[in-house]
């Protein structure tokens, strides 16, 4: 006999980051020098490095413009005009 499938009670949302869908491997390249293997520690590349990786790509910029909100005033609030605040009594 076919029993119906249980009632969803939540619903969870979760984003897949690119964390999740790729493993990242760094290397860097001396085009000028030729050298294929550059140590990641030595001189200012490590923070070079660090700055590329947590840059922001055009796909997680777009991630972000999509979650924003954007308000823009239309003219029935432009003209709106609000009373002072006041106590309501309760019955």
């Amino acid at each position: 006999r076919n029993e119906p499938p249980q009632k969803i009670s939540k619903l969870a949302v979760v984003a897949e980051t690119e964390e999740d869908r790729y493993d990242t491997r760094t290397k860097v390249l001396c085009y000028e020098c030729g050298v294929e293997d550059v140590e990641i520690t030595s001189g200012n590349l490590p923070g070079l490095v660090d700055g590329v990786l947590k840059a922001n790509t055009f796909a997680r910029q777009a991630e972000v413009q999509a979650w924003e909100q954007e308000f823009t005033p239309c003219e029935h609030t432009l003209c709106l005009e609000q009373d002072v605040g006041r106590q309501i009594d309760s019955q």
